[in-house]
């Protein structure tokens, strides 16, 4: 006999056990709805360790050769480490650590991290002390600023109708190589490979980013060691179950970059829409109401 028709045959031969079984599911239920921890401020961990450096005054390029290309050398065989990523801004520098899903306490990983950045001597005169942190978000999902020269209870009122109806993920590849060549081909395989994933979903879009390169020097012999590039994938839908489903499979091989909720175009027509009805229809209110006082002060004819 099939495992479930048996299962179902012991349920109509004991009604008792199966209506038990029912009130302690929905008292189970009930218990955990009560335990469960809502927050208008919830907190939450990206896995992701930042070591951000000030250097004012420099450009990208000394940014990467200076600050962020010294701190993954140092970071280089740390355990618990799944990836490391850095990003040369003007005027500052960030080190991305990515953590292992194993790793239970960030903090110790933080603290081995502050240790070894810590031992760098070379950091220039100008660059300011490194601030290492555990990349948690903590606030709201998304704020929405509504403005008008109309009431508050107005405003507010416009407000709920307005939902966020679009989600836009950018996903990308860094990686580094002695041959441009051969790292030109493992960015394309990557990013062809997120492609592939993306394609056959349906309701997202997904367009790739341009392909960027620049040299890592070494920063004590200033001499060529090694190339850098990265590509980028932008993912945009409005069903976000289902685009949050395609990034845990694309994390695989791809680091999410950023994640944005915002109002599409089609919903701001469809608001533009609405709200110049709502004008319309208070203009002719407003007109109806001028004209009544003038048919009410029209003499009456006499006969």
């Amino acid at each position: 006999m099939h495992p479930i028709r048996g299962i179902i045959a012991a349920g109509v031969r004991n009604p008792v056990f199966v209506n038990l079984l029912m009130v302690c599911v929905l008292a189970g239920g009930y218990m955990s709805a009560r335990r469960m921890v809502r927050e208008a401020y919830p907190e939450f961990s990206l896995d992701y360790i930042a070591v951000e450096v000030a250097y004012p005054g420099a450009s990208p390029y000394d940014v990467e050769r200076a600050i962020c290309t010294p701190i993954e050398e140092s970071l280089r065989g740390l355990s618990g480490v799944r990836k490391i990523s850095s990003s040369a801004n003007e005027n500052f520098g960030t080190v991305w650590v990515g953590l292992l899903s194993s790793v239970k306490n960030p903090d110790l990983v933080v603290q081995e991290i502050k240790d070894r950045v810590g031992q760098i001597t070379d950091w220039p005169e100008e660059a300011e002390e490194p601030v290492i942190r555990e990349t948690v978000i903590r606030g709201e999902v998304i704020n929405v600023a509504i403005h008008g020269d109309v009431a508050e209870r107005t405003l507010k009122q416009f407000a709920r109708e307005v939902e966020n109806d679009r989600v836009t993920a950018d996903v990308g590849v860094t990686a580094e190589d002695t041959d441009p060549a051969r790292l030109a081909d493992r960015i394309n395989k990557d990013v062809a490979w997120g492609l592939g994933v993306a394609k056959d979903q349906q309701g997202i879009r997904v367009r790739s980013g341009g392909y960027r390169t620049w040299p890592v020097e070494d920063p004590k012999r200033t001499e060529l060691r090694r190339w850098r590039g990265s590509q980028d994938l932008v993912i945009e839908g409005s069903d976000p179950v289902r685009i949050a489903a395609l990034l845990g499979q694309l994390q695989a091989r791809l680091q999410l970059q950023s994640l944005d909720f915002g109002v599409s175009r089609e919903r701001v027509r469809q608001i533009e829409v609405r709200a110049f009805e709502k004008v319309q229809k208070a203009v002719k209110n407003r007109v109806a109401a001028m004209e009544q006082p003038q048919a009410a002060a029209a003499p009456m004819p006499v006969h």
